[in-house]
């Protein structure tokens, strides 16, 4: 009886629904991704205002259809394994006051239902002990979705697209980390800490996303 119990309720892979043992990702799809161990050095930014961003994966198989599973199919499973991964490399970068999403326009919220980036910030916030600061920054230009779009097109879109909700100066000298889903130019992170920084007179700003695309 507990050999049939155990079978029907053995955990299954994230990625491919194979039986696993008690773990989120089976061994084959996890030898599949692409892990990233240094810093994303922004190439293509003219003045970096973060201080440092990591990202944990390729933006590629498995990992890429795993973020739009979640992202348009509300596949929540997907952002506590992922929001554990970013904890324990948060581990490795310091300690911060405060966790902030990249926020989405409230036009394109209200479409989609969620923010992917604030869902997985507020199980950070949680799971080190800090507040999510969800409500401190807000998308104020409402741009088209950046897919397929060249480089220079997704730098003069991030431009002004941001603004700082602090009238009482709470992010003052704060560390802060920024959470997103996916880095590609770094255009959109760069923004957010550009305001956080000059209107927000955050201390530090960090930033940790899920994949980046290579």
């Amino acid at each position: 009886m507990r050999s049939v119990l155990n079978l029907i309720f053995a955990p299954k892979c994230l990625f491919c629904d194979e039986l696993c043992d008690y773990q989120q990702v089976c061994d084959n799809c996890d030898m599949l991704f692409q892990r990233l161990d240094g810093d994303f050095s922004g190439p293509h930014l003219k003045r970096i205002w973060f201080r440092r961003a990591v990202s944990l994966f390729s933006y590629e198989g498995k990992i890429k259809k795993a973020l739009c599973d979640y992202k348009y199919l509300r596949r929540l499973e997907f952002a506590s394994f992922f929001s554990d991964l970013i904890v324990n490399r948060i581990s490795l970068m310091g300690n911060y006051d405060c966790v902030i999403p990249v926020p989405l326009h409230r036009f394109r919220l209200f479409k989609r239902g969620f923010n992917q980036s604030s869902f997985m910030a507020r199980l950070i916030s949680k799971r080190l002990h800090i507040p999510c600061k969800y409500s401190y920054l807000k998308r104020c230009k409402n741009i088209p979705s950046q897919v397929g779009l060249k480089r220079d097109d997704r730098l003069k879109n991030a431009r002004g697209a941001f603004a700082v909700v602090d009238k009482k100066g709470m992010l003052k000298g704060l560390k802060v980390l920024l959470i997103d889903d996916v880095i590609t130019t770094g255009s959109t992170v760069n923004e957010c800490a550009k305001v956080l920084v000059k209107n927000g007179d955050c201390g530090i700003v960090d930033v940790i996303s899920i994949a980046r695309t290579l």
